[in-house]
């Protein structure tokens, strides 16, 4: 009877709780999240790219990707410029073959067919792989933000050991300022090494949210590369089968300050704003912030058609590596604000019109001058 009884009560228990639960449910609606990616779908539109240069051959990692409606007919391929660039140089490789994902074949890929980026270190390639009746092998762009914290993922093929694997991470900062990468990035803790570079970052959804093109040496999860924002802004230029040589070219270098080098700019040493990075290089033949800016000024905002941005490393910050994309030929100046010593200065109607068609090609070279390492 005790048995019994006891066992009938447990049941009731069991049964109100779990009736209990269901409610909540309900009424929070609570949704199952899922957790992983259809792997599948990402992996067919992944492929390991092998390329040629004298005798040397390299591997790397890059994905199919579709930009707008109509072009699955052009078959485009997303990696880094510097898979495909001989070593410091910026010119292209001999030759070069990635996998066809209808045929399952190596495909010869011309020179003349892959356009660049350089300062993103972004590449894109014209394939002609006509991916119109097979969308599912083509990666689309994310049209949601990725914000710190949310779940990501890096298909690509590390150190040549593993042909499309699948990494699993978190975006560390979905807006990375760098001094070496001047476009705006994004920083993941996926772990990746040489052979991941042009691997597509891509949310839960599957959809891209970055390119991983860099990694710091010896610390396999600081990984990262341009976000959505820089890869929209860039593919944009990319896909008229065209290098990108219309963004604006900045001639400038950076540090981030500690506090004890941000406190040398103010009287007041005991409060002072984490605002500012410290110019370190400026190209005195091309630069447009010549003669304007020298090295050792604290560049606190630029303004750009009455928004200014404020600059520096703290999350609502940004680098001037914004100025990249933000600007077009209708756009003559902007506004500068900056300490020289401890003076505050501002600057109005900067000429800005040179872009990296103008300089020498070697400035557009991907991460020179740079401390992140390239994979």
């Amino acid at each position: 009877m005790y048995r019994i009884a006891s066992r009938s009560f447990l049941t009731r228990m069991d049964r109100k709780t779990h009736n209990d639960i269901s409610t909540l449910q309900k009424e929070l609606s609570i949704s199952q999240a899922r957790e992983t990616i259809s792997f599948a779908n990402v992996q067919h539109a992944c492929s390991t790219l092998y390329a040629k240069y004298g005798t040397s051959i390299a591997v790397g990692s890059g994905s199919f990707i579709t930009i707008d409606n109509g072009d699955l007919a052009k078959g485009f391929f997303l990696t880094a410029a510097h898979c495909v660039l001989k070593p410091d140089t910026y010119t292209k490789i001999d030759s070069l073959y990635i996998t066809n994902p209808v045929t399952n074949e190596w495909v010869s890929i011309a020179p003349e067919d892959i356009f660049l980026d350089g300062a993103a270190d972004i590449a894109l390639i014209y394939t002609k792989i006509d991916l119109t009746m097979y969308s599912h092998y083509a990666l689309s762009l994310s049209s949601i933000e990725p914000k710190i914290g949310d779940k990501c993922y890096v298909c690509g093929n590390p150190g040549g050991f593993d042909n499309d694997s699948l990494i699993m991470g978190v975006v560390r900062d979905a807006h990375y300022a760098l001094s070496a990468y001047i476009a705006d990035a994004i920083h993941i803790d996926a772990p990746g090494i040489a052979g991941n570079s042009g691997s597509p970052i891509v949310n839960v959804e599957g959809s891209v949210i970055g390119l991983y093109v860099f990694g710091r040496t010896s610390q396999e999860t600081f990984n990262g590369g341009p976000n959505l924002n820089t890869l929209v802004q860039s593919l944009h230029i990319l896909k008229t089968l065209s290098d990108n040589k219309s963004k604006k070219y900045l001639g400038i270098n950076w540090s981030f300050p500690n506090a004890y080098e941000f406190a040398t700019s103010y009287t007041d040493t005991s409060s002072f704003p984490n605002q500012g990075i410290k110019i370190t290089v400026i190209d005195t033949t091309h630069s447009p912030f010549h003669p304007h800016l020298q090295v050792g000024d604290l560049l606190l905002s630029v303004t750009i058609n009455g928004q200014k941005v404020e600059v520096g490393v703290l999350p609502h910050q940004r680098t001037p590596g914004v100025l990249l994309y933000k600007t077009n030929t209708n756009q003559a100046a902007i506004t500068i604000t900056f300490i020289r010593g401890k003076t505050l200065t501002t600057i109005s109607d900067i000429s800005f019109q040179k872009t990296y068609g103008d300089v020498p090609a070697i400035k557009d070279l991907p991460l020179i001058g740079g401390a992140a390492n390239r994979s």
